[in-house]
C-alpha cells in the first residue's frame, strides 16, 4: 500500500503499529499506555508458549450423579397427636370407576362427554373405547380430562376433523379408596395435600409407601377419601390396611450439593474420586470411570442442609459443619467400593487412654505384633508398655506404631531376637499422650486443615460432658489435634490465639514448608513456627495491614502463598529460611477493574486453584451472590490471562477441584446444582453444562473476545486510520470465523470499523488448521487511537498478529483542533 495519503508541502506519511504476540491482560492501565503484546481486554482466552491468543476450550459435563424428580422432604398432612402415633386405619371400600356416557358432542377438536355426575378433576387420565370416526385423528385411548364440571367434561384430541360415532365407554383405571377416621385422638387430616399409604392390597394389587402416593380429594368429620393412581382393578374385595407414614426423608431426591473435595485412594495409589456432599449422603465418583459411583450414607438420622467443609486427612475423609459435630470415613480401612457410612466423630467428655492387653504377641526380624480387638490404635501412635509379660520387652519403654491392619498392630524393635506368637501371659500397652494438661475432642468446627501429622482447626466452640455443643464465642483461636490422631486435642499447650481483644477472626489456615502454619484472619496474618512439639511452638504477626477474605482461594505455589484479600490477589513469598514476607503490591494490580466488579457481600466464596502453571480463581462478578466466573493467572506470563464466563444462566463454579490421572487430570468445577465439569476438554469449542439436579445438558458456544491495546503511532496527535491486517489461524479440527471490529478515541466512535467476519474477506469460513492472513481498509476515521476487537463466532480460532496503519493529520500549528 501507499507509504503516503497525500502529496504536498506537508507530506502524510502512513506508518504501521503491531502486535505479533501477547502475554496476557491489563485493564488498570489506559488502553494507549499498554505496551506491546499486552491486551486491553481477554474473555474466554488461553495464550500458548508461542504468544498466540485463542478462544479457550469447552467445558464438558464429566458427571451428574445426583437426579431428583421430587423434593427431598415429604411432609405429610396430618398431625400424629398420640406420642406413639398410629399403626393403621381399616380398609372399608375401594371401586373402580365405569360408566357408558349418556351423550357426547364435538366442537373442533374437542370432545364433550356428558352423564349425570362423575368426580373425576381436571388432569385425570383415562381410557376411552367403542367409539368409530370416519376421518382424522380416533379419540379412542387414554385421554386427560379438560374443563371439568358436574355433569361433564372435555377431552381434547388433536387432528379430529369428525363427530365420532358409537357407544362411548369410560374405564378411568382409578379406585377411590375410604378410610374411616376412627382413630380421631390420634390422627387429625388438616387440609389437602399428598400422603403415602403403607400396606394395603386394592384390587389385587399389593401397595407400599415406596411406589404409591395418595392425593385426599375429600374430608369429612368421619372419613378421609383417597386417589390411588395407576392401579389396575381386576377382581377381588380389597383387603389389608392402609398404614399413613409420617414425615418422609427421600434419600435418592437431592436438592442441592453442600460441599466436595478430592479423595485419593490409598488402596490405589493412581485412583482418586470426586465426592459430593448432599442432604443425605455422600456420592463419591471415580475420576478414571465416571459411571462408577458409590454412595457413602450418613450415621442414623444425621443430614446436612447448609455448606460445610470437606477434606482428606490421616486417610479419613471429613465433614465439617460449622457448630456441629463433624462426620468422617476411614476409606483406608473401609475400601470405598463398600460404600462404607460415615459416623460422628468423638465427641463429650475425653476419655484417657486405657490399657489394651494383647491376645497374641509376636517378634519376626525386629517387627512386633500385636494383636488386639478395637485397638484403636493409628499408624505413627505412641504407645508404651506398661506390663511385660513373656514379650521379652521393657517396662515403660515406647515404641512407634508403624501400620495397622485390622485388629493387628505392628512397631519395630531394636535388636530383639525373634519371638513365636504367644497367646498367654502376653504384654499390655497403652497409648502416650504427650502432656496430662487436659484433652478435648474435636470440637465442631467449620474447617480442618492437615499440618506436621496434626489437624489444625478453628477454636470457637467447646463439648460438654452431655455433648452439648457451646459457641465460646471467640472468634480467633485454633487448636492442634495429637500427632496422628484427628480425635485428641491438646486443651492448652496446642491452643493459639492471633489478635486477642482486637477486631479480628480467623478465616483460614494453610501449612506451609518448614514447620510454618499460616494462620489468616480477617484483618491479619500470622505464622505459627515449630508445631512439631506445641509445647514450644510460637506464633508471630505477620502483617496487620492486609488479612484473607475467601479461605479456599489459597494457593501456594513454590514459595509464594496466594490469597484473596479486600484489595485484590496478594502474595507472600519465602524470603528464606526463616521469614516470610508479604508483597507490598497485589498481583492482582494489572486487572483492578475486574477486582472492583467482585460482589464484597459474597467473596468469602472464591475459591482457588493451581495446575499447569496457571492460578485459576473463581470469583462472584457483578453483584453475583455465587461464584459465576474464573480469572486466570498465567506463571509463565506473569500476567493475567483471561476471564472465563458461561453463557448458561444459573451455572456457578462453587468448588474447583484437581483430580485424576493420565488424560483424565485436569480441573473439575462442582456446585450445587450436583454436577461434575471438566474445564478445557471440548475443542469445539462448546461449553456443555447442567444447571440443575436431573436436569439435561445444556450447549453454549464460547464466546472468546480480544481487545487490543489502543495503537497511537508513538504520538499525541490526532491520526488519519487507512487500513489493518490480521494474522489468524484456525484451530487443529474445526473450521473458525470471527467477528472484527474497531473503536477509536479521540474523536471518539464505536465501532470505527463496521462489524465484519473473517468470512468477509475470506468468502468462507477458516479451514481446519489454516492460517490466514486478512487486509482491510478501516475507512480513514480521524482520531488520537485506534482498538481492535476480534471475537470468535465459530470454532477457537487464534490471533498470531494485528497490524494498524494510520497517518498524522491536521499537524498545522497554528490552528486549535
Amino acid at each position: 500500500m501507499s507509504r503516503y495519503s497525500s502529496y504536498s508541502a506537508l507530506d502524510d506519511r502512513i506508518t504501521e503499529d503491531l502486535d505479533s504476540g501477547y502475554i496476557g491482560f491489563n485493564n488498570r492501565l489506559r488502553p494507549d499506555q499498554l505496551v506491546k503484546g499486552v491486551l486491553a481486554d481477554s474473555q474466554n482466552g488461553r495464550l500458548a508458549v508461542n504468544g498466540e491468543w485463542q478462544t479457550r476450550k469447552g467445558i464438558s459435563n464429566f458427571k451428574a450423579p445426583l437426579s431428583t424428580g421430587a423434593t427431598a422432604v415429604v411432609l405429610p398432612f396430618f398431625l400424629i397427636n398420640d406420642a406413639t402415633g398410629y399403626t393403621s386405619n381399616t380398609l372399608v371400600a375401594a371401586s373402580i370407576f365405569k360408566f357408558n356416557a349418556s351423550s357426547y358432542s364435538r366442537s373442533g377438536e374437542t370432545l364433550t362427554i356428558n352423564f349425570n355426575s362423575h368426580t373425576l378433576i381436571d388432569g385425570d387420565t383415562f381410557s376411552i373405547s367403542g367409539l368409530s370416526v370416519s376421518g382424522g385423528v380416533n379419540p379412542n385411548g387414554t385421554r386427560t380430562v379438560t374443563n371439568a364440571s358436574t355433569n361433564s367434561f372435555d377431552i381434547v384430541v388433536t387432528g379430529m376433523t369428525a363427530t365420532p360415532t358409537g357407544t362411548l365407554a369410560v374405564d378411568t383405571q382409578r379406585l377411590y379408596v375410604v378410610i374411616p377416621q376412627n382413630l380421631t385422638a390420634k390422627l387429625s387430616l388438616a387440609m389437602s395435600g399428598v400422603v403415602y399409604i403403607d400396606t394395603a392390597n386394592i384390587g389385587g394389587v399389593a401397595m407400599t409407601a415406596s411406589n404409591h402416593s395418595v392425593r385426599i380429594t375429600a374430608i369429612d368429620s368421619s372419613s378421609a377419601t383417597f386417589r390411588v393412581n395407576d392401579v389396575t382393578y381386576t377382581s377381588g374385595t380389597p383387603s389389608g390396611t392402609v398404614d399413613l407414614d409420617s414425615a418422609t426423608l427421600a434419600d435418592t431426591a437431592v436438592n442441592e450439593v453442600y460441599g466436595s473435595c478430592i479423595f485419593s485412594d490409598p488402596n490405589a495409589n493412581s485412583e482418586s474420586y470426586i465426592l459430593l456432599a448432599a442432604n443425605t449422603k455422600v456420592v463419591a465418583v471415580k475420576v478414571s470411570d465416571p459411571n462408577t459411583t458409590y454412595d457413602l450414607l450418613y450415621p442414623g438420622t444425621e443430614t446436612v442442609s447448609t455448606q460445610i467443609d470437606m477434606v482428606q486427612t490421616f486417610n479419613k475423609v471429613f465433614i465439617f459443619r460449622d457448630g456441629d459435630t463433624a462426620m468422617s470415613v476411614d476409606l483406608a480401612t473401609n475400601n470405598i467400593t463398600g460404600s462404607p457410612a460415615f459416623a460422628l466423630v468423638e465427641k463429650g467428655a475425653f476419655t484417657y487412654p486405657s490399657a489394651q492387653l494383647t491376645t497374641a504377641f509376636e517378634i519376626t526380624k525386629g517387627e512386633a505384633k500385636g494383636t488386639k480387638a478395637s485397638h484403636g490404635y493409628v499408624s505413627g501412635d505412641a504407645i508404651r508398655v506398661s506390663v511385660v509379660g513373656d514379650s521379652g520387652l521393657t517396662l515403660n519403654d515406647t515404641f512407634t506404631v508403624s501400620k495397622v491392619d485390622g485388629n493387628d498392630f505392628f512397631f519395630f524393635v531394636n535388636n530383639a531376637p525373634d519371638l513365636g506368637s504367644i497367646t498367654s501371659n502376653e504384654p499390655t500397652f497403652i497409648k502416650e499422650l504427650p502432656l496430662e494438661l487436659g484433652f478435648v475432642h474435636m470440637p465442631a468446627p467449620k474447617y480442618g486443615v492437615y499440618h506436621q501429622r496434626r489437624l489444625a482447626v478453628p477454636f470457637r466452640y467447646s463439648l460438654s460432658s452431655t455433648e452439648t455443643i457451646t459457641d465460646r464465642k471467640i472468634f480467633d483461636e485454633i487448636i492442634l489435634s495429637d500427632i496422628n490422631d484427628s480425635d485428641t486435642y491438646q486443651h492448652l499447650e496446642g491452643q493459639f490465639r492471633f489478635n486477642a481483644g482486637k477486631a479480628d477472626f480467623n478465616v483460614g489456615m494453610h501449612s506451609f514448608s518448614d514447620d510454618k502454619l499460616i494462620v489468616f484472619n480477617r484483618n491479619s496474618i500470622h505464622i505459627v513456627i515449630g508445631s512439631e512439639d506445641v509445647a514450644t511452638a510460637k506464633n508471630q504477626l505477620l502483617t496487620d495491614e492486609v488479612g484473607l477474605v475467601a479461605r479456599r482461594s489459597v494457593i501456594q505455589v513454590g514459595n509464594q502463598v496466594l490469597f484473596l484479600s479486600d484489595n485484590g490477589v496478594y502474595g507472600a513469598n519465602f524470603i528464606d529460611l526463616y521469614n516470610l514476607r508479604g508483597n507490598e503490591v497485589p498481583l492482582s494490580e494489572a486487572i483492578q477493574k475486574t477486582i472492583d466488579r467482585i460482589n464484597k457481600d459474597a467473596a468469602e466464596n472464591a475459591v482457588g486453584i493451581y495446575f499447569e502453571n496457571r492460578y485459576y480463581l473463581a470469583v462472584p462478578l457483578d453483584g453475583s451472590s455465587t461464584n459465576n466466573a474464573i480469572i486466570i493467572y498465567n506463571f509463565l506470563n506473569k500476567s493475567w490471562e483471561s476471564v472465563d464466563k458461561v453463557n448458561s444462566s444459573g451455572f456457578e463454579f462453587t468448588n474447583l477441584l484437581v483430580a485424576g490421572s493420565g488424560s483424565k487430570r485436569g480441573v473439575y468445577v462442582t456446585n450445587t446444582d450436583g454436577g461434575i465439569h471438566k474445564l478445557e476438554t471440548e475443542a469445539d469449542g462448546i461449553d456443555r453444562v447442567i444447571t440443575a439436579i436431573g436436569g439435561s445438558t445444556g450447549t453454549d458456544r464460547v464466546e472468546g473476545s480480544a481487545t487490543t491495546r489502543m495503537f497511537t503511532l508513538n504520538s499525541i496527535d490526532r491520526k488519519k486510520w487507512n487500513n489493518f491486517e490480521l494474522h489468524l489461524q484456525s484451530s487443529a479440527d474445526n473450521v473458525s470465523d470471527m467477528n472484527i471490529s474497531g473503536i477509536t478515541e479521540n474523536v471518539d466512535s464505536e465501532p470505527a470499523l463496521d462489524l465484519k467476519t473473517a468470512s468477509f474477506y475470506l468468502g468462507s469460513n477458516i479451514p481446519a488448521d489454516e492460517d490466514v492472513s486478512i487486509r482491510g481498509r478501516i475507512g480513514k476515521p480521524r482520531s488520537y487511537g485506534f482498538q481492535m476487537i476480534l471475537t470468535n463466532t465459530l470454532g477457537r480460532p487464534s490471533i498470531r498478529a494485528v497490524k494498524v496503519a494510520g497517518a498524522q493529520t491536521f499537524r498545522s500549528t497554528s490552528s486549535v483542533q
